[in-house]
């Protein structure tokens, strides 16, 4: 329930608020080049729900359900999680830019900003100081989660910041779909995510701007 639901978040961030101050963001518009994305999520947010409803009228419990279903993602639950965070901390709605790219920059804008905590591959993406956390694997006892180290990760691949963002659409993200890259990908056999960090490393070394990858295009 709701209830349970503000009780379990607000055990989590009252904790945290004790030693952090906490900001938190959401989405306030969809941006034109993402309606499409938008739709196609919320027709699958449609198609979990009938799977769920249709297996409460068969008689199947709600922790088998929880456990073999992609559970969809309640819109009222926005309004628990509006209501901690405006008690535990500071709300921002993102206006200017999507979400992720607000947050990415504001963190890197405040100096005293020690985490992001999401479960977005675009902050693997996104320059900065700062420390990435996982939100999904945050234990609400024990307050141990898994970072992801950006910085592991540009060692690996040794890209600079701008080859990042190509690296990351090469691969594929909400604008360019899998399926229109697929034949792409085919051609790397190995390690996919080196092999295409290679390409990029090698063919756009020195492109610094999207002026120069226009240009090479």
């Amino acid at each position: 329930t709701n209830d349970a639901y503000y009780e379990d978040l607000s055990k989590i961030f009252s904790r945290l608020s004790e030693n952090a101050e906490l900001f938190f963001f959401m989405d306030g518009f969809i941006p034109e080049h993402k309606y499409l994305t938008w739709q196609k999520r919320q027709n699958s947010k449609y198609s979990d729900s009938i799977k769920v409803i249709k297996k409460i009228q068969e008689g199947v419990s709600l922790s088998e359900i929880a456990r073999t279903t992609n559970t969809p993602y309640v819109n009222t639950m926005l309004n628990v999680i509006e209501a901690v965070a405006i008690k535990y901390g500071t709300l921002k709605y993102a206006v200017r830019y999507e979400c992720d790219q607000e947050i990415a920059q504001f963190a890197s804008q405040h100096w005293r900003v020690l985490a992001v905590f999401s479960e977005d591959t675009d902050f693997l993406i996104f320059k900065g100081r700062w420390r990435y956390f996982s939100m999904r694997r945050l234990n609400a006892h024990t307050f141990r989660t898994k970072e992801y180290n950006r910085q592991a990760l540009r060692a690996y691949i040794n890209l600079s910041d701008f080859q990042m963002s190509i690296w990351a659409t090469c691969l594929g993200n909400d604008v360019v779909p899998h399926s229109s890259i697929k034949k792409f990908h085919d051609q790397f056999k190995k390690d996919k995510f080196f092999e295409i960090a290679e390409l990029v490393r090698t063919k756009c070394m020195t492109f610094k701007h999207y002026d120069d990858l226009l240009r090479y295009f």
